[in-house]
């Protein structure tokens, strides 16, 4: 199995940190958040792509420094912008099944474990804050879409995508 990390956004929102640092390269505890997710992927996964554009080089060079660099290749992301364009970048070096992350998210080996043992896996959690659209679930966990919430149901809880596929 493949792993797809999209990691070329530029993380405006955490600027000025991320003026010099692209954002999975910032640190939580010591460690980048991007050397978190891969460490936390399952051992089943043979191949990891890393898509990378902001700041590239630095990412890059992450990548190579890493004692498990061989199974890790970084694709400069095609001129698109946006998640659906990182993953039209990775597609053409894909395998059959795939997991999808964010690599500024930081996640668990246990989620992730769960998520490839899915056949087609949505990472999802609730929450009460922020502007995240809500992920309707239909009552054998299927996802049925996503939408803008009420502003009761966001005081409420809603189910936001947690950017793991």
């Amino acid at each position: 199995m493949d792993a797809v990390i999209f990691a070329a956004g530029k993380g405006t929102r955490l600027a000025p940190l991320t003026d010099a640092t692209p954002k999975p390269l910032l640190a939580v505890h010591g460690a980048p958040i991007l050397g978190r997710t891969i460490d936390a992927l399952p051992p089943g996964i043979e191949r990891v792509f890393v898509v990378v554009e902001h700041l590239a080089e630095q990412v890059e060079a992450y990548c190579a420094s890493r004692p498990d660099a061989a199974k890790i290749t970084c694709l400069r992301q095609i001129p698109e912008r946006g998640t659906l364009a990182a993953l039209r970048t990775a597609e053409p070096h894909l395998r059959g099944r795939f997991i999808a992350l964010g690599g500024d998210d930081l996640v668990s080996a246990e989620d992730l474990a769960r998520l490839a043992a899915e056949p087609r896996g949505f990472g999802v959690c609730r929450a009460s804050r922020g502007y995240f659209h809500h992920v309707e679930v239909g009552p054998d966990g299927t996802v049925l879409g996503c939408r803008q919430p009420t502003d009761e149901e966001r005081a409420a809880g809603i189910t936001i995508a947690t950017g793991g596929y």
